[in-house]
């Protein structure tokens, strides 16, 4: 068999591979079970902890906590000062104003450290 047919004959192979593909929709199924996937941890995340705080003390839970978000790289986010007051790119929209009737603070990590005790205990 020549190289011309070999790559005639993969050809066919992968047209007709990515035709199923498609004509399956394994696209669609991939982003529902995506979607599932992301929405069902929260929830799973929410009751594993209620079951872990149950088990052990206050102090071991907010241990576990911290590795956790520590892990996840969670604890190493923060939002520098000069991005705060860029400037935004492209036209605004007519009647647009940039000024803030009530700005939200930033976080600081002693308060983060505060919101995550307070969900612990």
């Amino acid at each position: 068999m020549s190289h011309a047919e070999q790559a005639k004959r993969l050809a066919v192979v992968i047209r007709r591979g990515l035709r199923g593909l498609y004509r399956t929709g394994i696209t669609r199924m991939a982003a529902a079970l995506a979607y599932r996937t992301i929405f069902s941890l929260i929830p799973m995340l929410a009751i594993g902890l209620l079951i872990f705080g149950s088990v052990v003390s206050d102090e071991q839970v907010e241990s576990g906590v911290r590795r956790l978000l520590g892990y996840a790289g969670i604890s190493q986010i923060s939002v520098s000062d000069q991005y705060l007051d860029a400037p935004v790119m492209g036209p605004m929209p007519e009647g647009y104003s940039e000024e803030v009737e009530d700005p939200k603070p930033v976080l600081s990590a002693p308060e983060v450290d505060e919101i995550i005790t307070d969900l612990v205990v």
